[in-house]
């Protein structure tokens, strides 16, 4: 790795056995090492259609009972399933209870964060997007080192998955407070924000 503050530069052909390429380190220029700029805000994504808080207490009631009839009787599967579906109750009920005042039954206000320290771009997200962020991102930007943050934030989104992924039985989805698109949109409003930086 290059020192600090310095970039490897090509510095010629040594001919051997096979003609290699030597690289030395060159000072990187003022200006560009005290480029920061950027800053946090969100993006209003899509969210999916879910039960409401009333409703998961009722499925965990539900689930509760079933697992304690199905203890009672002796059946551990049944009692592990409905076990499971009460915990997946539970887990929804947090998620909803942790979201955002600026949240609306229709968008999720996700937090980003973009900036630019001299060449790179370092861009945060909540949630646990699916890698083609970063890819799609590294796409459009040929050149730009970027860094990705996720997970940075509130977790009550969940995961941003494909939009083609929604309705295959992921199980990505069933927690995903985030609807069909979110990757994409959450994608091109952290493209026009690199892009801004880069002008």
């Amino acid at each position: 790795m290059a020192t600090p503050g310095t970039d490897r530069t090509y510095a010629g052909p040594v001919v051997s056995g096979a003609t290699l390429g030597t690289w030395s380190q060159a000072p990187v220029d003022a200006s560009r090492a005290s480029r920061f700029a950027g800053g946090p805000g969100s993006v209003p994504l899509q969210r999916r259609d879910v039960p409401s808080p009333e409703a998961w207490a009722t499925e965990l009631t539900r689930h509760e009972a079933e697992r304690d009839a199905a203890d009672a009787r002796g059946d551990a599967i049944a009692a592990r399933n409905a076990s499971a579906l009460a915990e997946r109750a539970r887990r929804w009920l947090g998620r909803l209870s942790e979201l955002p005042d600026d949240a609306t039954p229709t968008t999720y206000p996700m937090p980003v964060s973009v900036y630019r320290i001299g060449d790179a771009i370092w861009a945060t997200c909540a949630g646990e997007p699916y890698a083609e962020l970063l890819t799609d991102l590294r796409r459009r930007f040929p050149g730009t080192p970027i860094l990705l943050s996720p997970l940075d934030g509130p977790m009550s989104a969940g995961y941003l998955l494909k939009a083609e992924c929604y309705g295959t039985g992921l199980y990505q989805e069933e927690p995903s407070l985030l609807g069909a698109g979110c990757l994409e949109a959450l994608t091109g409003a952290i493209a026009a924000r690199i892009a801004a930086l880069k002008s």
